[in-house]
C-alpha cells in the first residue's frame, strides 16, 4: 500500500526518527512549504532524565532559525530535559500542517529511484517523498541502506550531558 505524499508544487521529505534531530529537521522543512511525514518506532510518550546545555546563541536570525531557538531553549543558554525539548518540538510539529506524525511505526527498509525515496514499514506501507532522511540514531535503518560500510553511529557530541534517576 502506497503513501502518496508526493506533491510536484512544494516537494516531500520523509524523516525516519522523531527525537530532538527528526523533528527539528521536520518542522525546519515545513517552515519552507516541504510536505513532511515523520516515522519513528517508538510511542509519542517518552520517558527520560538526559539533559543537555542549549547554547541558542549559536542560531542566526532567520524566522525558521529564531521558531527552533525559542523551542529548544527559550531563547536561553541553560541545560534543558531532553523529554522537555523533545515535547515543545512534538507540540509544534503537531501544530504545522504540512507534518504527519507516525508513531509506533518501525521502518523495515528505505529505498530509492531516479524520482522517489521510500520507507516501508514493518506493516507493508511504502511511505513515499522527494527526500528521505535518517534521523533514526545508533541502530539507524536509513545509515545501513546509504552506507552499510559504516552503519555505526558516530554521536554528534552534544556538550553538557546530565543523568537524573527517576
Amino acid at each position: 500500500m502506497k503513501n502518496a505524499l508526493r506533491n510536484e508544487r512544494d516537494g516531500s521529505a520523509v524523516i525516519v526518527g522523531a527525537s530532538l534531530s527528526g523533528l527539528m529537521t521536520g518542522i525546519a522543512l515545513a517552515q519552507e512549504g516541504i510536505h513532511i511525514t515523520i516515522i519513528d518506532k517508538v510511542g509519542e510518550i517518552r520517558h527520560g532524565g538526559s539533559g543537555l546545555r542549549v547554547n541558542g546563541e549559536t542560531f542566526g536570525e532567520s524566522k525558521t532559525e529564531r521558531l527552533l531557538k525559542q523551542l529548544v531553549s527559550r531563547g536561553k543558554s541553560s541545560v534543558q530535559l531532553w523529554s522537555t525539548i523533545e515535547s515543545r518540538l512534538r507540540t509544534q510539529a503537531k501544530k504545522e500542517s504540512r507534518i504527519n506524525l507516525l508513531y509506533d511505526t518501525r521502518v523495515s527498509s528505505v529505498g530509492q529511484d531516479e524520482d522517489t525515496a521510500w520507507a516501508v514499514t514493518e506493516s507493508g506501507e511504502e511511505i513515499c517523498g522527494d527526500l528521505l532522511i535518517g534521523a533514526d540514531g545508533h541502530n539507524s535503518r536509513v545509515r545501513k541502506h546509504v552506507a552499510p560500510q559504516k552503519s555505526n553511529a558516530v554521536y554528534a557530541g552534544y556538550m553538557g550531558w546530565i543523568a537524573s534517576m527517576s
